[in-house]
This record gives structure tokens, sequence and C-alpha cells, in this order.
């Protein structure tokens, strides 16, 4: 069955030739480490990419019970015990419906990682994990994600002047970020947890423990 999906609303396309020169220098004008080469932004929307389409998924091949744990657990940070206790089942009924979806996800995907990853030996599921935590992290709150930023500032042992310097954001930017006064777009979002090292979606990946 052929299943129509509007790529316009997913905002597919391979990046062109303006793109790709401009993500060369996106933080400064000057070319260095803090700069966003042409495989890193690739490698960047591949993943927004995948992201956006796991949410067509989400909607179209999951069951109901799997959607809403999944909506619940992975996309609003609901702890899997508490919801087992809401809704009255067991905590490893919860296990088995994001177990099951996570598998339908990774077979509703597989022809689109393939085709991103370039070969087809890469571990699947952790490309679907990261889609649901960039999604996540798309859905969060400004004081959820300010704090998780300051987290991982600290734990990179990053003084909030070098990661202003790094990141190629104001200080003041920078700060009010951590205290929740204002949301982070992506690119500012992705600069930053360049300067600390760390992928986006990895600021939400400690919860993987914790829903599996």
């Amino acid at each position: 069955m052929n299943i129509p999906i509007d790529f316009d609303e997913a905002e597919l396309s391979l990046p062109g030739e303006k793109e790709v020169r401009n993500a060369v220098k996106i933080c400064c004008g000057r070319c260095c480490t803090a700069c966003e080469t042409p495989v890193e932004y690739a490698l960047r929307k591949s993943q927004l990419d995948l992201a956006d389409l796991l949410n067509i998924a989400v909607e179209r091949e999951l069951s109901e019970k799997e959607r809403e744990a999944v909506n619940e657990v992975y996309y609003k940070g609901v702890s899997p015990g508490d919801f087992a206790a809401e809704r009255g089942i067991s905590p490893s009924a919860v296990y088995c419906l994001l177990t099951s979806a996570k598998q339908r996800l990774k077979n509703a995907l597989y022809y689109v990682m393939l085709y991103l990853d370039g070969y087809e030996g890469k571990e699947k599921e952790g490309r679907v994990y990261e889609s649901l935590a960039v999604n996540r992290a798309r859905g969060a709150r400004a004081p959820e994600i300010g704090q998780r930023l300051r987290n991982c500032r600290l734990s990179a042992g990053v003084s909030l002047q070098k990661a202003a310097t790094v990141s190629g954001l104001e200080k003041g930017a920078v700060y009010r970020f951590e205290q929740g006064d204002s949301q982070p777009v992506f690119n500012k979002l992705y600069a930053l947890c360049a300067a600390y090292g760390i992928k986006p979606e990895k600021l939400f990946a400690e919860d993987e423990n914790e829903q599996s």
C-alpha cells in the first residue's frame, strides 16, 4: 500500500550548494574548531530529517497503546513506572509496549536509515532512539533544556564565557538559556552542545535506561 508523505512538511531535501558553502563558516566567518563543516551539517540534517519521518511513523505505524507510551515516556519524559501506575498496568507491560514500538519504528524506517547510513551493518536501533531524543528535545520546555545545558557545561568543565566564545553566542544569551528565560533554536542548541562535546540528542539520552 502506498502512503503519501508530505515531504514539504517534513522539510526533506539534500543541502544545496549555497547551504553547504554557508555550513563551512556558520559561527564566526572563520574556519575554526567551532565551525560546522559540510560533513557535520549533512549528518545533523540527516538526523533531523529522520526525526521528522519518525514522527510520521509514530502516527501511522504504531498501535494506539504504543503511540501513547511513546508520547508519554519518550516525548513528555514521564517515567515508565509513573506511566504504568497511571494506566493501571504493570511496568513490564510498559516495557513490552516500548520495545514493540521501537521495533515497529525501526522496521518502518529501515530503508531510510540504510540510505542515510550508507551501509547495512550500522546499528539501526540507535538511530531510532536518537530520533526519539531529538523530538523530545524539540518539545521540551525552556527550564528543562536550560537545566540540562547547565549540567552538560559543568560536566565538561566549561565556563559561561568559554561556552559563549566557542559557540559564537553572547554570554548573556547562554546564561538566559540555562536559566530557562528563553529557549534556544536548534542551531544555537547545536552550537552549545558542540562546545560541550556532545550531540543535541544526547541531552536526553540519559533517560534511555529509565525507559528500558
